[in-house]
């Protein structure tokens, strides 16, 4: 019913994506799957489906091809390809972006839809931090720097800028966490301290964290000249080896955020007791958008926004300023603080990670690294 939200206008019929290959995360359900569900209305070539549930990913693939086969009959259908993404865990992060680096010679929309929403009680992840800060932030963030070099080569290879877009929330311009720091205060062991954990606040703090994330490093790799991701150095031929990060063309990928609106899904009472849920049915009984209205927003991102939007945070489908603590000099502390934080995390977990156990990568085949190839009507 969305008394509470404007109206948003669906996407324009001339909008097209032929010929692109799309990587979804989080795709079976909600947003996600109806994100695929458009992408192919759009004439997408290829879809990629990270899943943490290959099953429920191979079952997403068979209903959308389905649903695709009864709605457009006399257009081809996209390939399909699962494969296995579990954001709660970053020795899979690396495991996916690698074999997407190897499997997929061209990405050119990377949209992160995967995360959890408000979780009842602490839950500390495989790699010992609280599960909403890894799922909706620690590894999307690594996600992106690993696979941000791809993105860019790819970019170079079809002459067109390719696009990362990351599901934000506008909660995020709520978030006290800067303000609940202590002193010198470490971001990640105060958010994984049980004393520290607010369910209330703990989503909108990740997609404040998220937010800080992908604007600095939209900053970083467009400046003039470049800037190391690791410091504020200029960039040269030395600087981003690590990573692989292209020292030319910059702004080939554009990376920006998108806030869909409250989507009428259990993404955000599933977790939650009784008494809750049922609250939270009432408010969407409200104000919520479908899912289909929602998803229009994320195309807009994904499809028409353009390099305007680059390191933006689009709140339905306009630009929103970055939320005003940001520009106070407590704000501008924090914000460094969150990128040189994340920058030791991201850079322990890769020589800790695959690289160090299992440095040539070689993996065998198995049921998520089958293709769903319409034509010859196999998997």
């Amino acid at each position: 019913m969305a008394f509470f939200l404007r109206p948003i206008t669906p996407t324009a019929s001339n909008i097209r994506l032929s010929g692109k290959t799309a990587i979804v995360t989080g795709p079976t359900a909600g947003l996600g799957f109806d994100t695929c569900r458009q992408l192919m209305e759009l004439g997408c070539s290829t879809l990629i489906l990270a899943c943490r549930d290959i099953s429920k990913g191979f079952k997403t693939c068979e209903t959308l091809l389905s649903e695709h086969s009864v709605r457009a009959k006399n257009e081809k259908p996209p390939s399909m390809k699962v494969m296995e993404l579990d954001l709660g865990d970053f020795n899979s992060v690396q495991s996916f972006a690698d074999k997407v680096k190897s499997e997929i010679p061209i990405v050119d929309i990377l949209i992160l839809n995967a995360g959890v929403g408000f979780v009842g009680n602490l839950q500390l992840s495989k790699d010992g931090h609280e599960i909403t800060l890894q799922t909706n932030y620690l590894s999307n963030a690594l996600l992106v720097l690993e696979l941000l070099p791809h993105l860019q080569q790819s970019a170079l290879q079809t002459r067109t800028q390719t696009k990362i877009t990351w599901l934000g929330s506008r909660s995020a311009y709520e978030s006290n966490l800067a303000r609940n720091l202590s002193v010198e205060s470490s971001i990640f062991q105060h958010m994984d301290d049980p004393k520290n954990y607010s369910v209330k606040d703990r989503y909108a703090d990740t997609k404040l964290l998220s937010y800080i994330f992908m604007s600095t490093l939209a900053k970083r790799l467009s400046s003039s000249p470049p800037l190391s991701l690791d410091d504020d150095t200029p960039n040269d031929k030395n600087h981003n080896n690590q990573m692989g990060f292209s020292d030319r063309n910059t702004e080939s990928v554009i990376i920006n955020m998108v806030c869909p609106g409250l989507i009428a899904t259990d993404f955000t009472y599933k977790h939650l007791p009784l008494w809750a849920k049922l609250l939270v049915l009432l408010l969407l009984f409200l104000a919520a958008r479908t899912v289909e209205q929602g998803v229009w927003s994320i195309i807009n991102a994904v499809a028409v926004a353009g390099a305007e939007s680059h390191g933006e945070f689009l709140l339905d489908k306009d630009v929103k300023a970055a939320p005003p603590f940001l520009s106070t000099p407590n704000g501008k502390r924090f914000r460094q603080q969150v990128w040189k934080e994340t920058m030791m995390q991201i850079g322990k977990i890769r020589t800790t990670g695959l690289r160090q156990s299992r440095p040539s990568l070689n993996f065998h085949i198995s049921p998520a690294e089958k293709v769903i190839d319409p034509a010859r009507n196999s998997i």
